[in-house]
């Protein structure tokens, strides 16, 4: 397969999953999130995450196993979305142990394929002006999928994809590696978490350095490069 970027990938093997959730947290970084439909082939690259366990107050699974959060303790590579405000909707990658309750928030990333398609959905078009123009324009281009709420939104992503298996590229939405990634000599920041009440001093929140795609650049003071 490939992209509109003549992006060649593989999906995502399940071994990444056999590592502690911060470890699979940074290891997402760079990994394509690919949504496959009848009209569209969507892709984007992951360039911001957050990581959720269960020993952490700021989780869903922190005080059990409920209805609406029984996904995440399901197998790990899954799928675990969420509604907040009633409206909007936030994927996750399940981690950990089966029946642990941990996961990785995708927050941002950046548009590779489909973009036109994203833009329909986010209703960013305007009276008489050609998405394909539209999308020239760089403030437009990262704002399409820079945040949970704005990416799944973008590619159309809601509860019904609870427990979709992210690792099968015959699912309607996987997870896969590029073929011959490209060399990124950035390093990954580590930042507290964004929205949350506990747990706020926790660098949790991992992103690339150099990329315009993240939902909020980090302040200078909360900024730890790990590698």
């Amino acid at each position: 397969m490939k992209g509109s970027k003549d992006v060649a990938w593989v999906p995502v093997s399940k071994e990444l999953f056999h590592a502690t959730t911060l470890e699979v947290a940074r290891h997402l970084l760079g990994v394509l999130l690919i949504r496959q439909e009848p009209q569209a082939l969507l892709v984007g690259r992951i360039c911001e995450v957050e990581a959720y366990t269960q020993e952490d107050p700021a989780s869903h699974s922190y005080r059990g196993l409920t209805g609406r959060n029984r996904w995440m303790f399901g197998p790990p590579g899954r799928a675990y979305v969420y509604r907040i405000y009633g409206m909007h909707h936030c994927f996750n990658v399940v981690t950990g142990e089966e029946g642990r309750g941990e996961a990785v928030l995708i927050r941002a990333v950046e548009p590779l394929c489909g973009q036109e398609q994203m833009a329909l959905r986010r209703r960013l078009s305007e009276k008489g002006v050609i998405l394909s123009e539209l999308l020239t324009q760089k403030p437009l281009l990262r704002a399409l999928c820079s945040g949970p709420a704005r990416l799944c939104e973008a590619f159309g992503i809601d509860t019904t994809f609870n427990g979709v298996d992210l690792t099968d590229p015959h699912s309607p939405l996987f997870l896969a590696k590029e073929r011959e990634p490209e060399v990124v000599n950035a390093p990954i920041i580590a930042t507290g978490r964004i929205g949350i009440r506990q747990g706020r001093d926790r660098q949790w929140r991992f992103l690339r350095a150099d990329s315009p795609f993240i939902s909020r650049p980090p302040k200078r003071e909360e900024r730890e490069a790990l590698c």
